[in-house]
């Protein structure tokens, strides 16, 4: 009887996980149909440059390197303790590719041009993959790389690996707001935006995994729990 259970307990995760790939797949697939096109809209229509108080006083400069050196170090530590965890890796994907989806919604729905002293962010991996070797500017609410960074924080699994992160999300905005790729509410929009949908996806994939919350409570393992926005839980 136990056998048999265990069997249909395997056979129950191994179509969520079919299915939970299939979906990011079709979600993938969407996302690079749609982003080339709508990005090189975006450049091309009139937008508006707003008053950005923050940005006034902080001189512009080129740390784009600094940037990326945030960037994929934490991408590159994020993945050699995380990628054999399947559960974590999913819902970063997940995370990933639906805040990248919003952002082209948000992009779309708010038309803005470049904020004064604008120094323009070359990437050569992204440019190569994602942009095409082109340097695109009116990507701006919200930002791509706070969103990415506070996924990493959000999803990461022991106490360590989030102060790391934390940090890292503590260091790239300032570079962010140097750089002047963004405004401070393209930061702020994309800390929330990220937290709400990272939140709704962790609620989500515990609700149609159980067994993650009779491990967590087993375990009692504090890093199950939900950090909230305004502070840092561990």
């Amino acid at each position: 009887m136990q056998k048999q259970e265990d069997q249909n307990t395997g056979l129950m995760k191994r179509k969520k996980q079919i299915i939970t790939i299939f979906l990011l797949i079709v979600l993938s697939i969407i996302y690079t149909t749609i982003h080339p096109h709508a990005i090189q809209y975006f450049e091309s229509r009139q937008g508006t440059q707003l008053n950005d108080y923050i940005l006034d006083v902080i001189p512009s400069y080129n740390v784009a390197l600094f940037v990326f050196l945030i960037q994929y170090i934490s991408i590159s530590v994020f993945l050699f303790f995380n990628i054999r965890n399947y559960d974590t890796m999913v819902n970063v994907i997940a995370a990933f590719l639906i805040l990248q989806t919003i952002r082209l919604f948000t992009i779309y729905m708010l038309p803005l041009e470049p904020p004064e002293g604008y120094v323009p962010l070359k990437d050569a991996i992204l440019g190569a993959i994602v942009y095409s070797g082109n340097i695109y500017s009116k990507d701006l609410f919200f930002s791509g790389h706070t969103s990415a960074m506070y996924i990493l924080y959000f999803f990461s699994r022991t106490r360590n690996q989030k102060v790391f992160h934390l940090c890292s999300l503590s260091l790239i905005i300032p570079f962010i707001l140097v750089q002047h790729i963004h405004y401070t509410i393209d930061i702020i929009g994309a800390v929330i935006i990220s937290y709400l949908v990272c939140y709704f996806l962790r609620r989500l994939y515990h609700y149609t995994h159980p067994e993650i919350y009779s491990n967590a409570n087993a375990s009692q393992n504090k890093d199950d729990e939900f950090p909230p926005l305004w502070k840092f839980k561990l």
